[in-house]
């Protein structure tokens, strides 16, 4: 992060709220009464079955894939000078009666960016256990926003003393992003033939 006059630029991430939809989605599909899996029977599509081994579901073997997606950054540089400010002023009456370093200084935005990657595994399975274990790799493309503006303020302190008060602000900020992940699963059916 980059800062003309100091400060911390605030980022969030709008994706973790996201991710925590997806994860009560799944966790009340998960708690879902389910008759029983029905992907290895799934008609007419049959890169999606496992494979058929008298008259139950094979799911050993190799899988690779890939994903796609976007990513969505807010930026809050409202008071990335804050501290600067508090410091330069500290112990003044300025600061004391009119508090120029809580002034919000510079604006909040939004850029987005995609995503891709891949990942490939393998499954093993004895009976009815299934144990994997899998590779992937996601690439976030770059995300950078960056925000310059000032705001003035002519104000009279109780000692009479009148100031002209400018804060001139610019901030920064860029994301790079790749990670890469390995998982080990563990899955076990009951009651399927």
């Amino acid at each position: 992060m980059r800062r003309a006059a100091g400060g911390e630029g605030k980022a969030v991430m709008v994706g973790s709220r996201i991710w925590l939809l997806g994860a009560a989605v799944g966790a009340l599909v998960a708690a879902a009464p389910q008759e029983r899996a029905a992907a290895a029977d799934w008609p007419g599509v049959p890169v999606l079955r496992g494979g058929m081994f008298d008259g139950y579901a094979r799911w050993d073997g190799a899988y690779a894939g890939g994903h796609f997606g976007a990513s969505s950054m807010t930026s809050n540089f409202g008071n990335a000078v804050t501290d600067e400010v508090a410091f330069i002023l500290r112990n003044s009456t300025l600061e004391n009666e009119f508090a120029p370093s809580s002034w919000t200084t510079l604006p909040t935005s939004t850029t987005n960016s995609m995503q891709y990657g891949a990942f490939i595994g393998y499954n093993w399975q004895w009976d009815d256990v299934v144990l994997g274990l899998d590779v992937g790799y996601t690439r976030l493309s770059s995300m950078q926003d960056s925000a310059t503006d000032s705001i003035a303020r002519r104000v009279t302190t109780s000692d009479s003393i009148q100031h002209d008060v400018t804060i001139a602000a610019q901030s920064s900020i860029k994301l790079r992003r790749c990670s890469a992940a390995m998982a080990v699963k563990a899955s076990m059916s009951h009651g399927c033939p």
